[in-house]
């Protein structure tokens, strides 16, 4: 998917994609100026609303911080179940990821120079309930963390 201004979206145009696989959004460099308007951004990402088959997404570049509404209302473990994939890379807005620990499925997780992350999951937001023995990521095989300069910790709360 190529990010360009007026794409014309009209919500959930990927929700009929059952055979797609993998998602790979890319902004263009630059995208990170101060002041930037960027109502064109969130637009793609919530009008984006991809089938419950997707198995990768990447996302590059997205320069704001909101998450989409199907990923953060329904949580990304149900409207994407199937995901053994994610990368999130130089998405400088994003300040916590509340949403990957109910991912079940989960194999690789890649987060790389998320500038502004400061935890990973947010305890208190009942981002997934943690006891004694509750497994952490419980089919993660690969995890890879590069650049997160204000990481404080994995868990807030």
């Amino acid at each position: 998917i190529s990010h360009s201004k007026g794409y014309g979206g009209g919500g959930g145009y990927l929700c009929n994609t059952e055979h797609l696989n993998t998602i790979s959004i890319k902004w263009p460099h630059g995208q990170h100026e101060e002041g930037r308007e960027g109502n064109d951004d969130d637009d793609v990402l919530e009008d984006l609303q991809p089938h419950s088959n997707l198995k990768v997404l990447e996302i590059k570049r997205y320069p704001r911080l909101r998450i989409p509404r199907w990923a953060r209302e329904d949580g990304l473990a149900a409207s994407l179940p199937n995901l053994v994939k994610i990368v999130l890379e130089d998405c400088d807005g994003l300040k916590e990821l509340p949403w990957l620990g109910k991912l079940q499925h989960l194999k690789t997780l890649e987060l790389l120079w998320l500038r502004n992350l400061e935890y990973i999951e947010h305890k208190e937001r009942g981002a997934i309930e943690i006891t004694e023995s509750s497994i952490f990521f419980a089919s993660l095989e690969t995890l890879f963390l590069n650049g997160l300069e204000k990481l404080k910790g994995w868990w807030r709360g």
